[in-house]
């Protein structure tokens, strides 16, 4: 989280998108894809007159309809759910080989199911979670999509900090971050496996990029409020919490985090050598 309120344009500049000089000490080859597919299932806003082009597929007024006695057809237009939080399903396509993997859960667990099955996505395809990180607004979709699946083993990669117990404490009140339980998530049906360092996915040709430092002046972190509990003692959890992760798909990029999203170009560069451009034809379903 970046604090803006003294930023200049020198500030802004700083966090442009450029590539990171010299090569990487271990490049990553990350395969060609075909096409890249983003649906997004949860998210802080829900814009209705939003419109589409012809790589963006709008939600609009009415993905669903729901009972309403009041209308003269009996039903009514229900657009998508917002909250705090954020979760998008990848469709990554190469060749005739197709996989679907779920990049964080939003924060309800009802509000993931009930946009996908607005959007009517089929979670039956999926294959794979990432969790960016482990606070409860990018994870707590997934009781309601164990509900839905069912107890089969599902893949689940996440960072070896997504179990810290944090809170939020102010001058009046303290708040405790519900805390994911890997106990749980095992009798739930996921197969957790914990990464900290960049890894590759589908044949090699999805990226995740693994804990993304900051490295700017100017990222000072979350505020004060935001506490983990390290070892017996509750301290600043300032730097930690924005070291998630993003994806890269063949030449498609994003994040979930403020800290990823200033360094995805250069940290594209560093774990592969050379960053070979984005795809505008990436498809992407918005809400």
């Amino acid at each position: 989280m970046c604090d803006t309120s003294q930023a200049t344009p020198h500030d802004a500049a700083l966090s442009a998108p450029r590539p990171a000089p010299g090569r990487a000490v271990d490049p990553i080859a990350l395969q060609p894809v075909d096409e890249v597919g983003v649906t997004v299932l949860m998210d802080n806003t829900f814009d209705a007159l939003l419109v589409g082009d012809e790589y963006t597929l709008r939600a609009g007024m009415g993905p669903a309809s729901t009972a309403a006695g009041q209308f003269e057809t009996g039903r009514t237009a229900v657009g998508l759910l917002a909250e705090h939080g954020f979760s998008a399903l990848v469709t990554v396509r190469r060749g005739n080989r197709e996989t679907v993997l779920l990049f964080d859960t939003g924060l309800s667990p009802s509000g993931l199911v009930t946009n996908a099955d607005r959007l009517a996505v089929d979670l039956g395809s999926l294959q794979g979670v990432v969790l960016s990180h482990g606070h409860f607004d990018h994870a707590g979709g997934l009781g309601g999509l164990a509900g839905r699946l069912g107890t089969r083993r599902m893949p689940m990669v996440v960072r070896p900090h997504a179990w810290t117990r944090r809170r939020l404490r102010t001058p009046q009140s303290t708040f405790d971050m519900p805390t994911l339980s890997r106990k749980a998530l095992d009798a739930e049906g996921f197969e957790v496996v914990e990464r900290s360092l960049p890894s590759l996915l589908v044949d090699g040709s999805v990226l995740i990029t693994g804990e993304v430092d900051r490295t700017t002046d100017f990222e000072h972190g979350m505020p004060a409020a935001h506490q983990a509990l390290r070892g017996d003692h509750w301290e600043h959890d300032g730097s930690s919490t924005t070291r998630r992760w993003s994806y890269i798909c063949g030449t498609a990029a994003w994040s979930c985090s403020p800290a990823a999203v200033t360094r995805e170009s250069s940290t594209s560069s560093a774990t592969r050598g050379g960053w070979p451009g984005y795809d505008s034809s990436t498809p992407c379903w918005a809400g």
